[in-house]
């Protein structure tokens, strides 16, 4: 179900994608593309992200805590 695969995934990813996307829609390529690589960066340096490192290290499904 694609609300269940939407849902297992970070949250702050989530809302990363949600916030480009709307850039996208509201906004010029330039400034999509200009905000990919520095919203990038934000979330390899979030406790998810190692939460996900750590999971996938470790055989067992992640459990994000959004931050």
């Amino acid at each position: 179900m694609l609300a269940e695969t939407i849902a297992a995934h970070p949250p702050l990813v989530l809302r990363e994608t949600l916030r480009v996307g709307r850039l996208a829609l509201e906004g010029h390529a330039h400034q999509v593309f200009a905000e990919l690589v520095p919203a990038l960066y934000r979330l390899l340096g979030t406790q998810d992200f190692a939460e996900r490192l750590a999971a996938l290290r470790e055989g067992r499904d992640p459990v994000y805590v959004g931050r």
